[in-house]
């Protein structure tokens, strides 16, 4: 992410952290924007989409240069914008299926070879605005839409936009009416009301005879909320999606991961590639980038929603045997291995471990449709990766009496 001041003086923000994030309850939305904020930056800004809001974060304030300039271009679905700061610095945006994928500040080197990759993977026919002293001959490589040259900078004429302006965490929240708490709009006339009920409602109950009610307690309630977790057979499928991607980073090779159901991270090993060039693209797959004495580890959120509601507890012991039966199946030799169980009120955890060695993406998908239809959380999934095969464990809690 990057901080700089436009001609007018005014900062703008390039390569903030964009997430897409589907339609839930508002609580969980809330907790999941506070959560990535936390993550990625304190200052926010909330777009609403047809299947729920984009998400960007940044750490610094300012305003969001990439969209202010696909807005300027009347938000074309698949577009590319290239405008020469100075002979070190290129500005470049790239719209694809209506959504920004990139918008940094590059060298000369790194521009060409970012959009000479961009071109020459992807299917869109793109139209390209540029400003300044670059090569048509890198658009003419490709089949784009059109090709359009310009003498004015948008970066000179840009104007400061409120729409586009990064916000507080409650702030961004409020203004699509997300924030939990009661809002500053509230006249004081409600309030009055509201008080008066409560007075009210004081009185008439502090004037009855005293009468002790039981408190009726839900005993399944603790079982229920073990099992508000997401599907492993959709945590296992993310964790296959996100490898492949990430092995498509130029230059780079993951080469384990490891998944708490809440936040994946993989160890990156350099075939020749930099960090800058890694920090770019790992910016483009919406995740985030550590360095340290070992290497390079790339972090990112799972966003998965929780499944339904179980209508029913069942028998621990029947869960198991299913689930070693299941495996004897897809596994080789002994797969399963039961580890504890912690007893409850009213249900059982038994935490057991499923190993593998060796085995393709496509059967560690099968395991993972094995799992859905079975009452177990996915606490724990490790695994290296040794060309394109798979080995380690995954930790399950079998929720059951």
């Amino acid at each position: 992410m990057s901080l700089f001041k436009l001609q007018d003086g005014f900062n703008v923000v390039l390569q903030p952290y964009r997430e897409t994030l589907t339609m839930k309850s508002s609580a969980l939305l809330r907790k999941e924007i506070r959560y990535l904020s936390e993550q990625y930056g304190e200052y926010v800004r909330l777009f609403k989409r047809k299947d729920g809001y984009e998400a960007v974060f940044s750490k610094e304030i300012g305003y969001l240069l990439g969209e202010m300039i696909w807005h300027h271009f009347h938000h074309l679905d698949d577009m590319i914008y290239c405008e020469v700061l100075n002979p070190k610095e290129i500005i470049l945006v790239i719209v694809r299926e209506g959504k920004i994928y990139l918008d940094a500040k590059l060298t000369p080197k790194q521009f060409h070879e970012e959009l000479s990759n961009v071109l020459m993977e992807s299917k869109n026919k793109y139209q390209v605005f540029y400003c300044g002293e670059i090569s048509e001959e890198i658009f003419l490589q490709t089949d784009v839409k059109s090709i359009n040259s310009s003498k004015e900078a948008i970066s000179s004429i840009l104007q400061p936009n409120q729409h586009f302006c990064l916000l507080s965490v409650d702030d961004a929240l409020d203004e699509y009416g997300l924030d939990a708490h009661i809002k500053r709009h509230i006249s004081l006339i409600l309030l009055t009301f509201i008080s008066l009920g409560v007075l009210g409602a004081i009185w008439y109950w502090s004037s009855r005879p005293e009468k002790h009610t039981p408190v009726q307690v839900n005993p399944y309630q603790q079982f229920e909320l073990a099992l508000q977790t997401p599907n492993p057979e959709e945590q296992i499928k993310m964790i296959i999606s996100k490898i492949e991607r990430v092995n498509e980073i130029r230059g780079w090779y993951a080469g384990a991961v490891s998944y708490n159901g809440e936040i994946a991270q993989m160890p990156l090993h350099s075939l020749g590639g930099t960090a800058t060039d890694l920090i770019m693209q790992s910016q483009a797959l919406h995740m985030e980038i550590t360095f340290s004495s070992e290497g390079a580890i790339l972090h990112f959120p799972t966003n998965l929603m929780s499944r339904g509601t179980p209508d029913h507890i069942a028998k621990s012991d029947q869960i198991v045997a299913i689930i070693i039966d299941r495996m004897m199946k897809i596994l080789p030799g002994k797969s399963v291995q039961v580890n504890s169980t912690q007893s409850n009120s009213v249900f059982n955890q038994t935490t057991l471990t499923i190993s593998f060695k060796n085995i393709s993406s496509s059967i560690l998908d099968l395991i993972g449709k094995n799992l859905s239809d079975l009452p177990v959380v996915l606490t724990l999934f490790t695994a290296s990766l040794s060309n394109g095969l798979y080995t380690g464990n995954i930790q399950l809690n079998v929720v059951g009496n």
